[in-house]
């Protein structure tokens, strides 16, 4: 271990992923009473070593790849994957962000778009934590980012069987959800609803 060193977590005995950051920050006499970290050290010069723990970043939806390849198929550029957001004294993700180029508007349009498999046992359950989130990253970017639009993005299947019911389709226009669906086999964008 040599100053300015990060180790990885199975380097200092911890599970791979167990999110610690461990940086080497000079040498230290050895503390024989004290605590001795798992792992390899050396019996000549001990290191004095900082632990972090780091929040880990989140895991991708399934439907992550599909969704960024449509979008590029468009022509948009990915500017962020993920999009760091800062909520209050929290951080948060959303998805992917992308940027196009607007020659008629002389402009370029910005937007974020956070993707939703909806692959789990209840559709109804994954809307309610779907609608959460968006309307919270919503309220960010408003703040950090107001020329940045925020999407949902559903599968075409998930559109079709379930914002078929107009409660469903009355919440998405009281909270202005904007949608982005996709068919997943296709990789392709089959309609953009503002």
């Amino acid at each position: 271990m040599n100053v300015g060193d990060d180790l990885a977590d199975t380097e200092l005995g911890f599970p791979a992923g167990a999110g610690r950051h461990v940086g080497v920050v000079g040498d230290v006499e050895p503390d024989v009473d004290g605590p001795v970290f798992p792992g390899d050290c050396s019996a000549y010069v001990w290191k004095k070593v900082i632990l972090v723990k780091l929040s880990p970043m989140p895991a991708k939806d399934a439907y992550h790849h599909v969704v960024r390849t449509a979008l590029e198929k468009e022509s948009w550029q990915i500017t962020h994957d993920p999009l760091r957001l800062v909520l209050g004294r929290r951080k948060g993700y959303v998805d992917l962000a992308a940027e196009k180029l607007l020659a008629a508007e002389r402009g370029t349009r910005k937007i974020a778009v956070e993707i939703k498999s909806f692959l789990g046992a209840s559709t109804l359950d994954e809307f309610e934590d779907a609608l959460g989130q968006f309307l919270i990253y919503k309220v960010a970017l408003e703040t950090d980012e107001p020329d940045r639009q925020l999407y949902l993005a559903v599968p075409v299947s998930v559109y079709t069987d379930f914002f078929d019911d107009s409660f469903f389709v009355g919440i998405l226009k009281r909270y202005a959800v904007r949608l982005l669906i996709f068919d997943e086999n296709q990789q392709t964008i089959v309609q953009w609803i503002d």
